[in-house]
């Protein structure tokens, strides 16, 4: 998921009465949810390191142990050199208390990543499987409007907080109400929430105690719950009818979200010759619309194959989950451009590099296609 949802996460739980609990309680949490991406720095090394280091060894089984004791020092050493210096009359953080606070903000972490479709390897550095939940879109706003909304009525007491969450709120509104891919309902039901909860607020509305953070944390779980087993069942269901239709022998089906309408998903279906494509809408008369082309799953062509030896492709490839290649033929060479299928209903989404080749299959030149 986006830092947004990470960081409401966190602060909601301290919310939730754990904020209470030692000094420095909310700064554990929050640091704790987002510090696993602290992997980000990768992404400016160009070529698809990003693709291909993301989401790995920050994210797995090892960091859970490791990422709370960073937290914990890193909070100590303010509490010792910054905190306590300015006011001498403080109560010292606890260490063990920071370090268990640190732990559970670290492990929501992998726990929100994992329910989209673009994938977390919670094994590494074990095993660099990719593991996905196709629960969420990799930005829900109704997680944003859930969680941001009781932090944003946990701490909102001051003008200058009035001020941040108005600017974090219109950053958040210009993602939401920019994209095409939102329904125009969804646009309707953020901005009237959104107007519901300053409103709440201008009428002195704070919350002080645990009980609505709690609740919202809840069904905030609950609606992830809810996705995550929907988007399983039809998995399971849609390999079967599509074996039955005749489509082939089905190894794996994908059912994704999509943008702020959790009725509505993208289907992608995998055979050993193609992938499938299509549209899921849970209510509709014809719930699943295939779309009348299928993508040709060409990973063993030898022009695919010949193009795969540039480093950008293999980083792209150690990502990609239904990889397959355009293939362009010109009149010195071959022009190759490798794409992955959960995002070809995405106008492409996450394109991968573009490789030229001459007549000998010989790369000569590679190109980011992002």
């Amino acid at each position: 998921m986006d830092p947004f949802a990470h960081t409401f996460m966190g602060a909601s739980i301290a919310a939730s009465g754990l904020r209470k609990y030692a000094p420095l309680a909310t700064a554990a949490l929050v640091l704790g949810a987002n510090a696993p991406d602290i992997d980000i720095a990768v992404a400016f090394r160009g070529d698809y390191s990003g693709l291909a280091h993301r989401r790995g060894w920050t994210h797995g089984i090892l960091a859970w142990l490791l990422l709370p004791f960073m937290v914990t020092g890193l909070l100590l050493a303010w509490d010792k050199l910054v905190r306590r210096r300015r006011n001498t009359g403080l109560d010292p953080a606890r260490a063990g208390s920071l370090l268990m606070l640190s732990g559970i903000g670290v492990l929501s972490h992998p726990a929100l990543d994992w329910l989209n479709n673009y994938g977390i390897r919670l094994l590494m550095p074990f095993d660099g499987r990719w593991f996905y939940g196709d629960a969420l879109f990799i930005i829900d706003p109704w997680v944003w409007l859930a969680l941001g909304g009781v932090t944003f009525m946990c701490w909102s007491r001051h003008r200058v907080s009035w001020l941040l969450w108005g600017i974090l709120f219109l950053l958040s509104s210009r993602l939401i109400l920019g994209s095409s891919l939102v329904p125009e309902i969804s646009k309707v039901l953020w901005c009237t929430a959104l107007l519901l909860l300053f409103i709440c607020r201008a009428r002195g509305g704070v919350i002080t105690g645990a009980t609505m953070p709690r609740i919202m944390v809840t069904l905030v779980v609950f609606y992830m719950s809810a996705c995550a087993l929907a988007s399983h069942r039809m998995e399971i269901y849609l390999k079967g009818r599509l074996q039955e239709d005749g489509h082939g022998d089905i190894e794996q089906v994908m059912v994704a979200p999509t943008p702020a309408n959790p009725f509505h998903n993208h289907v992608v279906a995998e055979t050993k010759e193609q992938y499938l494509l299509g549209r899921w809408s849970w209510f509709s008369e014809s719930p699943l619309q295939l779309e009348p082309a299928s993508l040709p799953r060409n990973s063993g062509d030898k022009l695919f194959l010949a193009a795969a030896e540039s480093i950008a492709v293999q980083r792209y490839l150690s990502w990609s989950r239904f990889p397959y290649a355009e293939i362009e033929q010109g009149v010195d060479g071959y022009r190759v451009r490798f794409l992955d299928a959960r995002y070809a209903l995405f106008n492409g989404g996450i394109a991968g590099p573009e490789v030229t080749l001459n007549r000998s299959l010989e790369i000569q030149s590679v190109e980011n296609s992002r």
